[in-house]
């Protein structure tokens, strides 16, 4: 089976911006600082996510949200083992693209929702969530992947495999949720193209900022 020539292109993109960013150690910490805002937007969505539930918060929510916060410290703490300050203000790599980037999809999500007829606001809300975090933990599953292959290869004393794990379960506790309602498990590749075309605008910003010579 081939590979699609988008993934191939995104797959380029990916690698020659790692090898950029871990061949500087002030890019690789704004790199790291960008990660741990992502985790750190999504981990407060689930947080404000936990309302519908009222008293009564599930407790697969729970864990979820409880190691986000953590992924949002680990990252940041790893900007120590480049022997840079963690608590430095520096710029978001990406920066609109990377403040936008969640606010974006979840925006998608519920349109493509209200679309299908999912009008209910709690309904809406946490079918918005399942689908939400399953295309975020698929894009995890490629990124850190690819990341963590990088800092092998760069022998570098960051590493975040213990984040890959906790996001593996991530998605397939995503996968398992999708599968008890038809309708997202029906739209689950839909979702993930939605995303992919916001994360393909990201990495585009990245590359012209990181690499503009070779745009």
């Amino acid at each position: 089976m081939k590979t699609p020539k988008t993934v191939f292109s995104e797959k380029i993109h990916l690698d020659g911006l790692l090898e950029a960013i871990l061949s500087d150690k002030k890019l690789h910490a704004r790199w790291l600082y960008t990660l741990s805002y992502l985790e750190n937007c999504g981990a407060k969505k689930i947080a404000r996510f936990q309302i519908i539930f009222k008293e009564n918060v599930p407790l697969f929510v729970l864990q979820h949200a409880s190691e986000e916060f953590r992924h949002t410290y680990f990252m940041k703490k790893q900007i120590l083992k480049l022997g840079l300050d963690p608590d430095l203000d520096v710029p978001l790599l990406g920066g609109m693209k990377a403040k936008n980037l969640l606010n974006l999809l979840d925006v998608k999500i519920l349109k493509l929702l209200k679309q299908e007829k999912v009008v209910e606001k709690e309904q809406l809300c946490y079918f918005a969530y399942l689908l939400t975090t399953f295309a975020i933990e698929k894009r995890a599953e490629n990124l850190y992947n690819s990341y963590q292959e990088k800092l092998t290869q760069h022998n570098s004393k960051v590493s975040i495999k213990s984040i890959i794990k906790e996001e593996e379960n991530h998605l397939e506790e995503m996968e398992l949720k999708l599968k008890d309602y038809p309708i997202l498990w029906n739209l689950r590749k839909k979702v993930v193209e939605i995303e992919s075309g916001i994360f393909s605008q990201f990495l585009n910003g990245l590359f012209k900022e990181i690499l503009p010579l070779n745009y």
